[in-house]
Order: structure tokens, then sequence, then C-alpha cells
């Protein structure tokens, strides 16, 4: 297995801004590692598979729209993605401070490049798009860590989605573990004896 320092240096954050602010997914977890590799390699075959910027871009934003609501049924039960618009489920797991905001950032980034595409018909490449690919740019490069001049702004976005796809996918396996550790009954008690104790610290 790989390690995963990599991708706790590309998708991690600011310790205390996020509750994970690195992936809780060990390289010794065969199942859990294979089943994240698996599914970026899915990811990046789908991906790097188009060659139209418009086509790109809307599967993109659909993509990371899809991994956010994989995200958010972690550690919302009752969570339903027909609720909720893209823009909103950005909002709601940047409000629940769950994974780092700078992944979130990107997402925000492919939501919005997808709203100039969905409503510009003149749009088709992402050359026409500078603003948003500049933003792009900025998010690929601190995911990656490395010189990305020499990137077309296709190859950009490609990376842009698939990272952030990635980011959000390897933050799953921490909120599962943390899903089913606050819903057991060794929690409870456990909370149940902290409440007592500090309520006769109180007294």
């Amino acid at each position: 297995m790989k390690s995963f320092d990599i991708y706790s240096k590309a998708y991690g954050g600011q310790q205390g801004e996020s509750l994970f602010h690195t992936p809780l997914l060990p390289a010794h977890n065969k199942k859990s590692a294979e089943t994240f590799y698996n599914r970026v390699s899915e990811i990046a075959n789908y991906i790097f598979s188009f060659n139209d910027d418009r086509i790109l871009v809307i599967h993109g934003a659909l993509l990371i729209e899809s991994s956010i609501d994989d995200l958010m049924g972690e550690i919302m039960i009752k969570y339903s993605n027909k609720d909720f618009n893209f823009s909103v489920k950005i909002k709601l797991a940047k409000a629940l401070s769950i994974i780092p905001s700078h992944l979130l950032d990107s997402a925000d980034n492919i939501r919005q490049t997808r709203n100039d595409f969905a409503h510009k018909l003149d749009l088709k490449d992402l050359s026409k798009d500078p603003s948003k690919v500049r933003i792009a740019r900025q998010h690929v490069k601190k995911m990656l860590k490395e010189d990305i001049n020499g990137m077309s702004d296709t190859e950009v976005f490609q990376n842009l989605i698939l990272n952030t796809a990635a980011g959000i996918q390897v933050y799953r396996p921490g909120l599962q573990l943390l899903n089913v550790t606050i819903r057991s009954a060794e929690f409870l008690r456990q909370l149940e004896e902290k409440a007592i104790y500090f309520d006769k610290l109180g007294k």
C-alpha cells in the first residue's frame, strides 16, 4: 500500500479549523485503502476521458456534488441529496466544519464555473473564463505542491476536479468511524460520566 502522507499534505488543513484536519485512512487498513484507490482511479478515468471543456466542467460538477452527498451522508443519517442544491450543500458542509475548507472552496470554484458554462451558450472553452481558471490554478497548486505553469487550462480543471473529489472521498472513513463511535452505548456512557463529573465540579 502506498503511504498516505501524500494525501495528508495535499488534502490536509489547519489544525482546529475543522473537525478533521488530516485524513484518517491508515495505509495498513487494506480494505479502506483499496476502496479509496479504486474510487479515485474510477474518477480519474472518467474525468480524463473528456476532450470537451463544457462536458468536462458540467460532468465534473456533478461528480463533486455527488462526492459531497457521500460525505454528508456519512455524518447525517437522514440526509437526502434532494433537499438541497449544490450551493447549499457546499455551505452546509462548510458550516459543519468537518473537513478542511480549502476542499470546499475548490468545490465552489467548480460549481461557479459550471454555472458559467450552463448559462452562457457562447462559452465553449475554459480559456474564455480566465477568472475562474486563475482561481482553479491556485487551488491545484496548493494541493499538488508543485509548479503547474505548464498545464493547459483543461488539464488544470481535470486535476482540480480529480483532487477535489479525492480530497473529499479520503475523509469519508474518518466520518464513518465518528458516526459509529458517537452512536455507540460505550460513547454515551463515557459522555454521561463526564457530564456527572463536570456537574460535581460546578457545585
